[in-house]
């Protein structure tokens, strides 16, 4: 990619980096919102498609109960970011039923300047989307490397399953995602910029 970009676009050097480091850094961004709202939706088209036909309870128990560690991961997704980014959690709680059905929940406030408050509240919001990505790649490289026994592939590609129906941004997630989206593309611009120098180097 890196030489097609130098012989078609003629970009060079520091340059050259530049422009790969704004491309995936924009990709990422992008990905981030569509994996978020169409496991959303699948998320929500599951749920009606079987309240429609076994009732709200039985609904309820498959999409969150049955695969409750999508539910957990997606909860401490939320919360590891907001503790990386210099937010604070105010409470959690996992695996704690209530009368929607919900079975976890993190608060938290942001903290520092500006930037700093509206970089933690965007980097929250789509915690599920970004670890998801990272609990789902180690997943898969497992199952690629080791010589594992059915039931242990049975068990992790349940837990690949639980962690993608779960994989959800809602629509305040994505209402903050996008409002400060313009301050996340200068840290993934960043991150991307190094990473490609380092490999290229």
């Amino acid at each position: 990619m890196t030489q097609w970009i130098s012989q078609y676009i003629g970009l060079e050097g520091i340059k050259l980096h530049m422009a790969v480091a704004a491309v995936f850094a924009v990709i990422l961004q992008l990905s981030v919102v569509i994996v978020g709202f169409l496991v959303n939706k699948l998320e929500m088209a599951e749920y009606r498609l079987l309240r429609r036909f076994k009732g709200h309870d039985f609904a309820i128990v498959f999409c969150n109960y049955v695969t409750f560690p999508g539910v957990i991961l997606h909860e401490l997704s939320h919360a590891l970011l907001v503790k990386l980014t210099g937010g604070q959690v105010t409470k959690m709680r996992i695996f704690w039923p209530d009368k929607t059905g919900r079975l976890g929940y993190v608060n938290f406030t942001t903290k520092g300047s500006f930037f700093k408050r509206r970089l933690q509240l965007i980097c929250a919001s789509c915690a599920p989307v970004l670890m998801g990505y990272l609990y789902l790649y180690i997943l898969y490289h497992v199952l690629q490397v080791f010589d594992l026994k059915w039931y242990v592939v049975t068990i992790i590609i349940y837990f690949m399953i639980s962690i993608f129906n779960h994989m959800s941004m809602s629509k305040q997630d994505l209402e903050n995602y996008i409002k400060g989206s313009i301050f996340l593309f200068p840290v993934l611009f960043r991150c991307f910029q190094h990473l490609h120098m380092l490999v290229y180097a």
